[in-house]
């Protein structure tokens, strides 16, 4: 049994040689990026919505299911790489 309690090996437990390998490497902190509070809008009409859509200044589709207040820029990695350059 591993030190996790879970009966199951890790990685960790499986391949030590993992901390020569990642020895120098800087430190990861995962940023929490979820929001301090989420609400649901209702609407009871389309030109509802239209004002809406103008009153926070953001572009609103039928199919938009959520935005953030004030518009964000949401960071698109799906095209980015780590290579190792030595």
């Amino acid at each position: 049994m591993n030190g996790n309690g879970s009966g199951q090996e890790s990685l960790f437990d499986v391949d030590p040689a993992w901390a020569k390998e990642w020895r120098g490497m800087p430190e990861f902190v995962q940023e929490d990026l979820q929001p301090i509070k989420s609400l649901t809008v209702n609407f009871e009409t389309w030109d509802d919505y239209a004002a809406f859509a103008k009153l926070v200044e953001q572009r609103l589709t039928p199919n938009t299911r959520s935005i953030w207040y004030p518009e964000a820029e949401i960071g698109r990695l799906a095209d980015k790489r780590y290579v190792d350059e030595s």
